[in-house]
């Protein structure tokens, strides 16, 4: 962690003090870029194969994944 630093830019016009903001700018993208955290992103996946003659199974998001309750075999 960074400690708190006085700001000046002595004063001048406007654009000096443009620059002097588009400079802070900068250099506050760096503190903030040198410093992130890494978050990785993970998501589980799986494949898997169905007949194509059963019809009616259900899938959920949460919970139990498969609900067979109205599941049937078409002929």
């Amino acid at each position: 962690m960074r400690g708190i630093c006085r700001i000046s830019n002595g004063g001048g016009d406007a654009v000096d003090e443009q620059s002097f903001l588009f400079s802070f700018s900068k250099k506050r993208k760096n503190i903030i870029m040198a410093e992130q955290g890494v978050i990785p992103v993970y998501q589980n996946v799986e494949a898997h194969l169905r007949a194509p003659k059963i019809k009616g199974v259900v899938s959920h998001g949460a919970g139990v994944q498969y609900d067979y309750k109205w599941a049937f075999v078409e002929e």
